[in-house]
């Protein structure tokens, strides 16, 4: 699976749109079809597209992702409730 691809389909995974995340980089709509065409890079942005996705570059990037980022990732998306227990149990 290509980058782009990877990123559509954690897009769709977490519900978000194109409209929302080119409104989170503050980039254009036309911007985000360019990447998808290759007529421009896509790659200064993918610290920040990983961010907002939840995942790791080298996820958006291979594919892979160790233990711990697969763990970490969980534990973005629990709720507020549950990471105060996680951060309670941890400390």
């Amino acid at each position: 699976m290509e980058k782009l691809e990877r990123i559509k389909e954690t897009m769709k995974s977490r519900g978000i749109t194109k409209r929302e995340l080119c409104k989170r980089l503050s980039i254009s709509e036309t911007n985000f079809t360019k990447w998808q065409t290759g007529k421009t890079s896509y790659i200064r942005h993918l610290p920040e597209i990983a961010q907002i996705l939840g995942y790791t570059v080298e996820y958006l990037t291979t594919g892979k992702e160790t233990p711990a980022e697969i763990w970490y990732r969980k534990y973005l998306r629990a709720s507020e409730r549950d990471r105060k227990i996680i951060d309670l149990i941890l400390d």
